[in-house]
Order: structure tokens, then sequence, then C-alpha cells
């Protein structure tokens, strides 16, 4: 029998058994859409994390103090330890302003205006200039300044008071995202003069509750956290983006690893309800399986039929399963992210808008190609223990079966 023959047959066997190719093609569609349902989410929420913390590269850390902020002295200290190139503050300053009459609770986020690429290499300004110095000038960003006006553009040049301070916003970030340690589009960025400025006028506090160390090498910052640890015993903690990056990583590799061979289980179970279908299928067709003997048909001929019907059968409960897992991990981060991504605020005086994670989900083709190749693997393997047992009729036994 030539190959088209053999399709043929397969397709026209399964039209006859509409009822029974249905089901199968329901127990292997599940299968893989719970597979691609879960790795595609677990991508995706692999990528989320990637994006948070997208600012601060491999070679930051951070020292925040338990208990004390840290001083002037302690920065001068820092910037003696081998390998450091450079310690920038951070200052985090609640506060309460009014644009346009719109009153929002905010978080200003003082850096030095020389790190504020170390900090958020990302970061681009859509309109205005960055603040130069300890001038009191501010960038807004870009979901900010849409929750006080509709172009984002237009709050440029408008003054707004902290603290008995008058602040002008000069800039406005383009979309940008949350980093480590602030929520970019969602907060300002001010020169940290004016920040150390704004907090002892507020709080009467003077110092940091953040110093971001920049090594030289990714390789050297196991020696600077055995610095930092001699100079500050246990007044602080550290925090190494190379050491989040790679425990994440891991993280969510054993979870992906395990949530994935949890819903594989599904694929194994609908092979083997392809096995004892296709065993039916051997039992009803023995007669037919006879007269294809007798005419001529081979052994291998018979095992590639229902072989065939097997792969025919996967391939199209492989692509449902995919398309219906894709949408369906879309589906659950839209319900987790409450609703389309949109998040509710009891009123116009709400004291911050919640956040929301909105998990993109992702399914890299590498990943398309090994859980198509698995599935077609595992019914293959259920379907030729009964083409082999079709394979061994003998045209005589088979021809007198009733």
């Amino acid at each position: 029998m030539s190959p088209i023959d053999i399709v043929k047959f397969s397709i026209k066997a399964m039209r006859v058994r509409k009822r029974r190719t249905v089901l199968t093609l329901v127990g292997i569609a599940v299968g893989v859409m719970t597979l691609t349902a879960v790795v595609s989410y677990v991508e995706g929420y692999g990528d989320y994390i990637g994006k948070l913390l997208k600012g601060p590269s491999l070679r930051t850390i951070y020292v925040i103090p338990r208990g004390e902020l840290l001083q002037e002295s302690d920065i001068s200290k820092l910037m003696t330890i081998p390998h450091v190139e450079r310690a920038s503050p951070i200052v985090r300053i609640p506060a309460r302003i009014s644009i346009y009459g719109t009153e929002e609770n905010v978080i200003m986020t003082g850096i030095d205006p020389y790190y504020v690429q170390d900090a958020l290499p990302d970061l681009r300004i859509m309109e205005g200039v960055m603040p130069q110095g300890d001038e009191g000038g501010a960038v807004i960003g870009y979901s900010l300044a849409k929750r006080f006006t509709e172009d984002p553009r237009a709050v440029i040049g408008t003054t707004f008071k902290a603290y008995g301070s008058s602040i002008r916003i000069t800039a406005v970030a383009a979309p940008y995202g949350t980093s480590i340690f602030t929520d970019v589009d969602n907060s300002f960025i001010i020169p940290l003069g004016l920040a150390n400025r704004l907090k002892r006028d507020a709080f009467g506090l003077r110092g940091y509750d953040t110093v971001m160390l920049i090594v030289d090498s990714e390789e050297n910052t196991d020696q600077v956290l055995d610095e930092l640890r001699s100079y500050f015993s246990d007044t602080a903690y550290f925090i190494s983006m190379r050491d989040i990056q790679k425990a994440l990583g891991q993280l969510i590799n054993i979870s992906a690893l395990i949530l994935g061979a949890i819903a594989s289980m599904t694929i194994v179970v609908a092979s083997i309800g392809m096995m004892n279908a296709m065993y039916t299928t051997v039992t009803e067709r023995t007669k037919i399986i006879g007269v294809m003997r007798a005419l001529g048909a081979s052994k291998s001929d018979i095992i590639l039929l229902f072989l065939f019907e097997a792969v025919i059968t996967g391939v199209i409960g492989i692509v449902s399963g995919i398309v219906l897992g894709y949408l369906g991990a879309y589906a659950f981060s839209f319900l987790s992210a409450g609703g389309m991504g949109v998040s509710m605020r009891s009123g116009p005086h709400a004291s911050q808008m919640a956040e929301v994670i909105l998990i993109t989900p992702k399914l890299p083709a590498e990943v398309v190609l090994a859980i198509s190749l698995v599935t077609i693997a595992i019914n293959i393997a259920g379907a030729v223990p009964p083409s082999l047992m079709a394979a061994r009729l003998e045209p005589s036994e088979a021809l007198r079966y009733e």
C-alpha cells in the first residue's frame, strides 16, 4: 500500500467511528491543553520577574540598614571596599500632592541624577528634561501623569507642593514598569539633594535607608559581600541582584518542572485511552484485516494503518490543545489580575492605585515542539501494542472471525 492509501484509509476509519475518535481527541487535547497552560503561564511569570528586575544590573548590591540610617561616613567607607565602582544612596519619601485639583498619595524616589542610569538603565524621557544637580525638579511616571490629565505631557511645567517645598515637573518618563525598589510609572524621580531636604523637613531624619553599590565585575560580587558583612556585621542586610536572579531562575525552573510533570500525567492517561481504543478497533476490524492480508497487504502495512491513525488523532489533539491551553493561560492571567488587568480604587482620593500583576503567557517555539514530540511519542507508544497484535493476525483466522 502506498503512504497516500494508508492515510486515506486511516482518515476513513476515523470518520466511521466518529464518537470514539472524538472522545480520544478530547482526551489528548485536554492533556496537551493542561500542559500548555501550565508551561506558558510559568514562562510568562518568568518574563514578568525579568522585567521586574530589569533596572539594576547583576553587578548591583543594595545595602539596607536594620536600625539606624546610613550616614555619609558609611558611604565613604563603602567606596573604599575593593571592586566597588560607585555607591549611590536612594531615598524614598511618601507624600500627598495635588495637581489640577486632583489629590494623590505618591512616592518620590530620590536618586543622584548622575547615577539614574545605574538604577534604571532603561529609563527614557518621553518629554522634557531630567533635573540636574539638586534643583527642585521632578520626573513624573507615565501612569501617574495620566491620573492627573489625559495627555501626560500637559503636566510638564506644573508646580506642586510637598512638605512646604514647591517642586516643578520638568519631564515625563516613558512607560517603564516596576523596578525592584520603585514603581517608576506611578511615582516621581527627584534629585537626591531635594529628597534629603524633604526628608529632613518632613520627618527630621538625616541619612539613607538604601545604598546602591555597583561592583566592577559580576565575578567579584562574593568578595564585596564578604567585605560588607565584615563591616556591618548584623546591622544591615544586603540584596545581590545576581543572587536574586539566580534563585528566582531556579525556583521558576523547578516550578515548571514539577507542574509540567503533573500536567504530563494527563497525556499519559490519554495515551492509555488511545491504547484501549486501538485494541477495540483491532477487534472490530479483525475480518477487514484478514481481507487486506489476503489481498497482499504486508504486516508493516497493517502496523502503519494503525500508527497513522494514532498520529493523525494526536496531531489534531495537539493543535487544539495548544491553542486552548494558551488561551486558557491568558484567561487565568486576567482573572487572577482582577478582571482584564484593571485595578479599581474606592474613589478619587484613594490612597494609592493597587499594583496589578498581569502575567503575559509565553510559549516559545521550542516548548511547542517539545510538547508536540512528547505527545506524539506517547501516542505512538500507546498505539504500537495493538498495531503489532493486528499485524500478527493470520489471514485465515481473521477471515473466519465473527
